[in-house]
């Protein structure tokens, strides 16, 4: 007893070890594994803007499982691929519905040509049963297309023909039921009340107000108006020196710089780490291709003049571009900022402090 005993907590325990290495195994592919991305955009200089080609596309699990985005000659394109394979090839692609709708039709128009279902017969003998149910089916055609009057039908048309004569005498006793009601209510009324009489008596108006009390009763509502407004400016100004409090706070500044500072490093680490590509630009203005060369200068710290600028100011309006970029973003990047920005105490205050404010 004690060795099934044994086996069964054996068997429990591997499975929850299983369980375990399962999870422990994803939780390490979500943190160390990086997602990926790439873009790219290419316009050549006989194109015209609309026509760039733009591609992107977002990886993870060693390129296992990617998304890509592309836009070639204003035709949008979106994919899910899986092992290198999008998952239509992979789960078979759908044929559209004007593929169904022409098959369907084409199969209805086979259904409806003569001697489609119907094989024809192999002898003489059969060919004459064929032509005998013909007959006897156009000939029972014939006798329900005539009009025959059944006993039933005949017994109908008679008790419709005495309906009408029951709702005549119907009619000639109703007159004098309606009489007998009539006299019986009349003898069962009772002369109305005083009170009812009180009721009916027209109400008297009211006693119309002098200017005084009108005056009294308007001045008392602005008052009142009045007191209300300087009540809400109160709470709007306790609300507004609350505030100022709770941001002046030093510890607040503290919650607030460690926040920045953890988002901080999550944009530099997200920002692409790889450029390449050139640019040719020129427009008829020369200052124009001047100001756009000065705005190109300020990101050459981002991509390390790995993208070239060539600058046409001798040149009609001119572009011919082909730029990419590469970046990465590490789960363990995300976790290790949460976990900082929940152990700092500052953070704690700010969150309690906005919780009580708010209860």
């Amino acid at each position: 007893m004690l060795h099934i005993l044994w086996i069964i907590l054996k068997i429990i325990l591997m499975i929850i070890g299983i369980l375990l290495a399962v999870v422990l195994g994803v939780l390490l592919l979500i943190l160390f594994c990086p997602v990926r991305y790439e873009a790219a955009v290419a316009k050549p200089q006989a194109e015209k803007i609309l026509d760039a080609q733009v591609q992107a596309k977002v990886s993870w699990l060693f390129r296992a499982i990617s998304v890509r985005v592309s836009c070639i000659k204003r035709k949008p394109e979106f994919g899910i691929y899986l092992f290198g394979k999008s998952l239509d090839s992979l789960f078979g692609k759908k044929k559209p519905d004007s593929e169904k709708t022409g098959a369907a039709k084409e199969k209805g128009k086979k259904k409806d040509e003569p001697g489609a279902d119907a094989a024809p017969p192999a002898d003489e003998k059969e060919k004459a049963k064929v032509l005998e149910a013909e007959e006897l089916r156009k000939e029972s055609e014939k006798e329900s297309a005539m009009p025959e009057s059944s006993p039933k039908e005949q017994e109908d048309s008679a008790v419709q023909e005495k309906e009408p004569a029951a709702a005549d005498e119907i009619k000639e006793e109703k007159p004098e039921e309606s009489e007998k009601i009539e006299e019986e209510s009349a003898e069962g009324e009772e002369p109305p009340t005083a009170v009812e009489d009180k009721d009916k008596e027209p109400k008297k108006a009211a006693p119309k107000k002098s200017f005084f009390e009108k005056l009294e009763e308007k001045t008392g509502a602005l008052g009142r108006k009045i007191h209300d407004s300087f009540e809400k400016l109160q709470k709007l100004m306790e609300k507004a020196e609350w505030w100022k409090d709770f941001i002046t706070d030093e510890r607040t500044g503290f919650a607030i710089s460690c926040v920045l500072g953890q988002l901080g490093k999550i944009i530099k680490h997200i920002l692409p780490k790889k450029f390449w590509g050139h640019i040719t630009y020129g427009f008829e203005d020369p200052s124009i291709t001047g100001r756009i060369l000065a705005l190109a200068g300020m990101t050459l710290p981002l991509h390390k003049n790995a993208v070239e600028i060539d600058p046409r100011f001798d040149e009609e309006f001119i572009l011919d571009a082909d730029v990419g970029l590469k970046g990465r973003l590490y789960g363990i990047r995300l976790a290790a900022s949460a976990v900082m920005i929940l152990i700092n105490k500052d953070v704690w205050f700010v969150i309690k402090t906005l919780m009580h404010r708010e209860g």
